[in-house]
């Protein structure tokens, strides 16, 4: 086994790590590449041990996960009946997935499951191996896990796994399944946070099943609850609004979406706020409905995705970039920049897209200003294509 005296005087190099006090500053932490070599010689179990926990502290510095993943399939290859290796392996996938290394973590619980099957900590770690399913949005392998653990009773992470799996089913539009999660989280849950979530998933789904009365009842049900965020509260205005626009109350519809949108500046007011222009557009009330649009346009702060187009550029055979110069030949051009001019300054991505092939409307000619027809039409009349690919 190596010694300390033994090592050379360069092991260790210089690493930048963050300072919670204060400035970056160097700290002298050996580098993977020098770890390797000696950590494959030393053959001590202790000293080993107490090597990977250390490297389990700095590992966040380097994110190199995977390097450490192989150290501990070595050290439990070297030896096996260790009693550290669990406490190990445990601290490894927590330490992977509260440094959000979801990828890592699937890929390291699967060896944790198979190695500790009688684990206390089992039940925590199929849990996280479901969120970090759900963050990378795979909801099926998800569901599995937090079947499994839900199947336990383990109320420290039953009533999570029920809510997560519930919301799981609203998103795979599965809304009576969704429904019904929701109303078993709604009598089991335990502080205040899981019955007002409880009490949203289930007004959701009633709204995406039409069951408007039902809307209306539990929304009256939770806003008798006094410690709900305004942000909560507005989601359940939000929800009421959008119960009246399906049973065509438009009036109701339209105080429900002004006490969202004055409650509070955000998102359900945000979403309150258009479908007020769009009710108005539907109205005829074409500039309450603009004014409505600018008023949004104010007060969002979200990122705005806007669809132009790139009829803004009118005709010709140069290469077009968005500093190209502007020549609209009609209206839908002309409106298309003013929009484009109204955002600016704002949280806007604004795409000049084109469109690639058809018609309109059985009524109307086909368009040789579309890139299939255009091409389709040179190869007719002059017996070849000219095309642009970039990398």
């Amino acid at each position: 086994p190596l010694s300390g005296d033994s090592m050379p005087n360069n092991i260790f190099n210089n690493v930048v790590l963050p300072d919670p006090l204060g400035p970056t500053k160097p700290s002298r932490i050996p580098s993977f590449s020098l770890m390797d070599r000696f950590l494959n010689n030393i053959l001590s179990e202790n000293i080993l041990s107490e090597s990977l926990h250390g490297i389990q502290k700095i590992v966040s510095y380097t994110n190199n996960y995977k390097l450490l993943n192989e150290y501990v399939e070595s050290y439990k290859k070297k030896f096996p009946d260790n009693k550290n290796i669990e406490s190990i392996q445990y601290e490894t996938l927590r330490n992977l997935y509260f440094n959000q290394q979801y990828n890592e973590f699937i890929k390291s619980s699967k060896s944790y499951r198979n190695d500790n099957k009688e684990s206390v900590n089992l039940l925590e770690i199929n849990f996280y191996t479901a969120e970090s399913f759900f963050k990378n949005t795979l909801y099926d392998s998800a569901l599995i896990f937090y079947k499994s653990v839900i199947d336990t009773l383990n109320t420290k992470y039953y009533t999570r796994s029920l809510n997560r799996i519930a919301l799981i089913k609203q998103k795979q539009l599965k809304y009576n399944e969704s429904l019904n999660y929701y109303k078993v989280l709604n009598k089991i849950s335990k502080n205040n946070r899981e019955k007002i979530d409880s009490y949203i998933g289930i007004v959701s789904n009633h709204l995406y099943l039409n069951n408007l009365d039902s809307v209306i009842f539990y929304s009256k049900q939770i806003n008798n609850y006094d410690k709900i965020s305004f942000t909560n509260r507005n989601k359940i205005n939000l929800l009421k609004a959008k119960s009246y626009l399906k049973n065509n109350n438009e009036s109701s519809a339209i105080d429900m979406l002004l006490t969202t949108i004055n409650l509070v500046k955000d998102e359900s007011a945000s979403e309150a706020q258009y479908l007020l222009a769009e009710l108005f557009f539907n109205r005829n009330e074409k500039k309450q409905a603009l004014e409505t649009l600018y008023t949004l346009n104010e007060n969002f702060n979200g990122r705005v995705i806007y669809m132009s187009s790139c009829s803004v550029y009118g005709t010709g055979e140069d290469i077009l970039t968005e500093n190209s110069e502007l020549n609209p030949l009609s209206i839908y051009a002309r409106s298309k920049i003013e929009d484009e001019k109204v955002l600016e300054g704002t949280n806007t991505i604004i795409f000049r897209l084109g469109t690639l092939h058809g018609i309109s409307d059985q009524f109307s000619r086909i368009r040789f200003d579309l890139v299939v027809n255009t091409l389709v039409m040179r190869a007719i009349f002059h017996n070849k294509i000219v095309g642009f690919l970039y990398f």
